[in-house]
């Protein structure tokens, strides 16, 4: 399972509530049974156990949003089931106000609404049946200060979720993109592949993978410079989204080399796909508005299983192919074979930065 900022979040806010809350578990359950609430004490004291394991084990939790689900549900349960005793005094209501923030806090914008929804809902039930022939607790000044402090949480809890999310989402989609194309960057690629790999094992469907590189694409940036260079790559990234399904993934891995992850696409399909975007690139003339610029592309084909198992295998064996293409004469497609042998060759195949970063 991967690791995400959002689950590391989670994961040290539950430590602490466990942690609190087994603490807090011993000590009213000592105070509980010396007042006689025999029933509440031991349902604090089986609280206080649970979230010792829980706390000892946290670290280990897989699916942890559905463990803390798990986990609030009798825990908010027993704060109304205090609550509803009559020699409880209204006092420990402040103990509500810790239900839309904890909520939020572990399961999230909507999931948590949804829960503090159903227990605040719950908890006015409570306090209006405990209460509603006392008029010094349901009067219009207590009502007034329990419901404005309640809604205030609520309210700052939702806003905080709400930003919490969207800054996180924008935070991974800067790390996970190629900030001039738009494209995938390298570092998701593995990630991705993993995913397509275990679909396509599990659905029994072909996995390609393409491995794209501009043909001398270092004579553009030297004769017209990088900023025409850099429109280039953004033309081509923009050709490669417009010729690829919606379930391909492209990726820009540096420079002038692109991929694309073609799930349920076998070696055939794969290469019609690269010989669409090489002819369709060639035929554009020009690439790059007011300007004779119309580079060719070059690839190099691997699909899974017949060229690899893991993406090492199956990089390498696209990047062969990419080489084989240039050496070949450029602007072509590579979908079978080895890589032509040499010391050139054999050097540009072990300086790829993707290579070396998955090694």
């Amino acid at each position: 399972m991967a690791v995400t900022p959002e689950s590391l979040h989670q994961r040290v806010i539950f430590k602490v509530l466990l942690l609190m809350v087994s603490g807090a578990g011993i000590l009213y359950f000592l105070i509980n049974i010396q007042r006689g609430l025999v029933g509440l004490a031991w349902a604090e004291l089986a609280m206080s156990i649970a979230s010792l394991w829980l706390w000892r084990n946290v670290d280990a939790l897989k699916a942890l949003r559905l463990w803390s689900f798990l986990y609030l549900i009798p825990f908010f349960s027993i704060i109304l089931f205090a609550l509803s005793d009559p020699r409880i005094s209204y006092g420990m209501f402040v103990w509500v106000l810790l239900i839309p923030i904890v909520s939020y806090l572990l399961l999230g914008l909507w999931r948590g609404f949804a829960m503090a929804c159903l227990f605040m809902t719950l908890a006015a039930i409570v306090y209006i049946w405990r209460f509603h022939s006392n008029p010094e607790v349901i009067n219009t000044v207590v009502l007034a200060n329990v419901m404005v402090c309640a809604a205030a949480l609520w309210a700052f809890s939702h806003i905080y979720e709400l930003s919490r999310e969207r800054s996180q989402r924008i935070l991974l989609k800067l790390a996970s993109r190629d900030a001039l194309t738009g494209l995938y960057n390298r570092l998701r690629l593995t990630e991705i592949f993993n995913r397509e790999r275990q679909q396509a094992e599990v659905q029994r469907q072909p996995l390609s993978l393409l491995l794209i590189d501009l043909d001398y694409f270092k004579k553009i940036n030297d004769h017209y410079g990088h900023d025409t260079g850099d429109q280039v790559l953004v033309a081509v990234a923009s050709h490669i989204q417009r010729n690829i399904r919606r379930r391909d993934s492209a990726f820009r891995l540096g420079g002038e080399e692109f991929c694309i992850l073609l799930p349920g696409s076998g070696r055939e399909e794969a290469h019609a796909v690269a010989d669409v975007l090489r002819t369709g690139l060639a035929e554009q003339h020009p690439l790059v508005a007011g300007l004779p610029v119309t580079p060719t592309l070059s690839a190099g084909v691997a699909t899974l299983g017949d060229d690899g198992k893991d993406f090492v295998h199956l990089y390498s064996m696209a990047d062969q192919r990419l080489y084989l293409a240039k050496h070949s004469g450029r602007n072509r497609v590579v979908s079978q074979g080895q890589a032509l042998q040499g010391d050139t060759v054999e050097g540009e195949r072990a300086s790829s930065p993707v290579l070396q970063a998955t090694l």
